[in-house]
C-alpha cells in the first residue's frame, strides 16, 4: 500500500547534468542519476544519488559523489531529508514546502541543514529544489570552515526518465 504525500512528485528516477564550482576548488561538470521510491506502507521516501564528473566534452572522468537518504513530512507541515555521503558525511535537514501558484504548478522545497556530522569543514548547508513536472531544478550551497558565507556550490536540471 502506497501512502501519498507531497514528496510524492519525487518517486521516480531522474537524470541529468550539472555544474559545481566553490571558492576553494576548480569547477567542474557532473552527470547525476537522482532514485526516489516508497517502501510499501511507509510514510516516507528513500533516495539515492550518484555523480560522475565530466570532462568539458561530456566523457566521464571518475565517480565523485554517492548519497543515500530518507525524506518525508513532518506533523508540522515541514519536510525533512536525513543523507549520508560517500565521504562520510551526514546530514540531517528541513525545509518549506511552496506548492502551485508560486512555482508554476509545481513545488518548490528550501531546506536549511539543522545538522552536520563527520565532516569538520562543512558548518551548514542549503538546498533547493524546485520540481515542475518531470524537471527537477536544484542548488546545493554551503558554508565552511574556509568560507564563512552560505555559497553556491552545485546546481543541476534532471529529468525523470522513469516514474516509480
Amino acid at each position: 500500500m502506497m501512502i501519498e504525500t507531497p514528496l510524492s512528485v519525487l518517486i521516480g528516477t531522474w537524470h541529468g547534468i550539472g555544474r559545481g564550482d566553490f571558492p576553494t576548488i576548480d569547477s567542474f561538470l557532473f552527470r547525476e542519476t537522482f532514485s526516489v521510491r516508497q517502501e510499501t506502507g511507509r510514510p516516507f521516501l528513500v533516495y539515492t544519488q550518484d555523480t560522475d564528473i565530466l570532462a568539458e566534452d561530456g566523457s566521464p572522468i571518475r565517480k565523485s559523489h554517492w548519497e543515500h537518504g530518507q525524506l518525508s513530512v513532518l506533523e508540522s507541515g515541514i519536510a525533512r531529508l536525513v543523507c549520508f555521503q560517500g565521504d562520510g558525511r551526514a546530514e540531517t535537514l528541513t525545509g518549506n514546502m511552496i506548492f502551485a501558484s508560486d512555482v508554476s504548478g509545481g513545488m518548490r522545497i528550501e531546506f536549511a541543514s539543522e545538522w552536520v556530522g563527520n565532516d569538520e569543514r562543512v558548518v551548514s548547508s542549503t538546498r533547493t529544489w524546485t520540481i515542475v513536472g518531470d524537471t527537477f531544478h536544484y542548488v546545493m550551497g554551503m558554508a565552511t570552515t574556509r568560507v564563512a558565507q552560505p555559497t553556491r556550490h552545485i546546481e543541476g536540471t534532471l529529468t525523470r526518465k522513469t516514474h516509480g
